[in-house]
């Protein structure tokens, strides 16, 4: 039975990867500062209260696993301008701490962070789909930090025994999704649809993103787990859809999936806002067959269900 510890593994994707990998046979072990309103009898997963910041703690949890993910980012894009400097301090030294303990500790592991595609690369050229080459442009200190916390795995990764992975992620949705903080746009549309109340968007619409489903991030983490060594580099992703959709598409579908209406408010556009951003998977294909399986329009219908389900 392989063993995995999920860092930051009660949020929005980390309850989605729990319970996938439990599903498959893992022995999961979640790590999250705060676990209540979890079922503690979930098979294959146990839940622990802790820090990101205490790394005698993770090193504790983490010694009898087989793989580690690491999920935690305390902020998204919207919040990372409001304090910068406390982004980069809570985002990159826990982070840093663990890996460096872990190199070392000379252990053989796999280690997967999270990291974003959807905001390291800044804005390209409309219709190009953007590869892992490409130049690394991120208009927020959110896709800053994430970019910075790749560096630093690079770095670190030198000659340990560490089997890295980065992947970088599209706008992730799904089951689970918070709806209480500005976790992309569709959470947003569910909550004011809900509540009856109108749809703040910026610019007009035409803002251009691709939308990945978390069944298929879990999916693609359970590959890289399962996988034989990449080699001494990490394996750097994306994973995304590679289909773009506009603001105004997005919102058409879920009107269509919901069978509600939903009132907009238009408001300016934002500076850190990209204007087009749609992924290439093809080295994601290429190294672990993962292609995504769940497109939009079913992806919007299962996280409708959830959302119904939920209310009831």
């Amino acid at each position: 039975m392989k063993n995995c510890l999920i860092i930051g593994g009660n949020g929005f994707i980390g309850k989605n990867l729990a319970a996938y990998l439990a599903g498959k046979g893992f022995l999961v072990s979640v790590v999250d500062h705060d676990i209540y309103g979890q079922n503690p009898v979930t098979p294959g997963v146990r839940y622990h209260v802790g820090s990101a910041s205490d790394t005698v703690k993770l090193l504790e949890l983490a010694a009898d696993a087989d793989s580690i993910v690491w999920l935690v980012h305390s902020t998204v894009p919207a919040t990372s301008m409001i304090d910068i400097e406390g982004d980069l301090s809570t985002n990159i030294t826990p982070l840093i701490r663990l890996v460096s303990a872990l190199s070392q500790s000379r252990v053989s592991k796999k280690f997967l962070y999270l990291s974003s595609g959807g905001t390291i690369y800044g804005d390209v050229k409309p219709g190009v789909k953007i590869e892992e080459h490409f130049p690394k442009n991120p208009i927020s200190s959110y896709g800053l930090t994430k970019l910075i916390a790749e560096e630093y795995l690079n770095f670190l990764n030198r000659g340990n025994l560490l089997q890295m992975a980065i992947f970088r992620p599209s706008n992730v949705y799904g089951p689970h999704q918070n709806f209480s903080k500005p976790q992309g746009i569709l959470g947003y549309a569910f909550r004011a649809m809900l509540e009856n109340r109108p749809l703040p968007v910026y610019g007009n619409g035409s803002i251009v993103r691709d939308y990945v489903y978390v069944g298929d991030i879990a999916r693609a983490i359970e590959l890289f787990l399962l996988a034989p060594s990449t080699g001494s580099a990490p394996l750097t992703v994306n994973i995304g859809s590679g289909i773009g959709h506009s603001i105004r598409e997005v919102l058409d579908e879920i009107k269509n999936v919901s069978g509600r209406a939903l009132e907009i408010d238009w408001l300016p556009a934002r500076h850190y806002d990209c204007e087009y951003n749609v992924l290439s998977f093809a080295r994601a294909e290429q190294a672990l067959g993962w292609r995504p399986t769940v497109d939009l329009r079913v992806g919007l219908g299962l996280l409708w269900k959830w959302i119904r389900k939920a209310q009831a």
